[in-house]
């Protein structure tokens, strides 16, 4: 009867034990697979990330481009007829995990620009007058404001090399000047540094 009754509490405590550790299966798994489905969003969201800021940063560069494009073609009494063209969003990007607010303005980035087009189109047919480097402007300095934005939502740092052409889509004349006094500066310091030649 002893004997019984220790192998009646053995198969129970044994019973007990063996829902406890499947329970614990269980739990570790389910724990698993949030863990890889939360860092797999996580590695999706940077890499959609990262190719957003890559075409946005490179719309940012092909605005001050255009800008500069236009300058030339001013100081030959042509025109440009079209404003940078934004590359195309690859089309592996997940965006159902990505930002809904940021995804919202990454993917209506181009419309933008083709309704910003249709506007100069418009214009130049009733006025003869050409409003791209306007438009250029606006949106190179909305694209640079919405890279930020997403570098800052997904830890990717800044941009400190594009930052310094931004000054030249802001305000444009304002820079120039700054950078020719800058550079007359420079060299003005430089022509003192140096010393005179010696004579025989």
């Amino acid at each position: 009867m002893a004997a019984e009754l220790t192998l009646d509490a053995i198969l129970k405590i044994a019973g007990v034990g063996g829902v406890a550790a499947a329970v614990a299966n269980q739990a570790l798994k389910t724990g698993v697979d949030i863990a890889t489905s939360y860092f797999g969003r996580r590695s999706d969201n940077a890499y959609s990330a990262v190719r957003c800021v890559v075409m946005l940063e490179r719309y940012v560069q092909q605005a001050e481009a255009h800008l500069t494009e236009t300058e030339i073609a001013f100081s030959r009494e042509q025109t440009l007829e079209s404003l940078p063209v934004p590359d195309p969003l690859p089309a592996d990007i997940n965006w159902k995990n990505f930002d809904t607010a940021l995804s919202f303005r990454v993917l209506s980035f181009a419309a933008e620009v083709e309704l910003a087009q249709a506007a100069c189109d418009l214009e130049e047919r009733e006025t003869g007058y050409w409003i791209g480097n306007t438009e250029a402007k606006r949106l190179g300095l909305a694209a640079w404001a919405l890279a930020v934005s997403i570098r800052k939502q997904y830890g990717l740092g800044p941009n400190h090399e594009l930052a310094k052409l931004i000054p030249m889509l802001d305000d444009r004349d304002m820079e120039q000047a700054r950078r020719r006094g800058k550079l007359v500066a420079e060299r003005g310091l430089r022509r003192r540094a140096t010393p005179p030649p010696v004579s025989d």
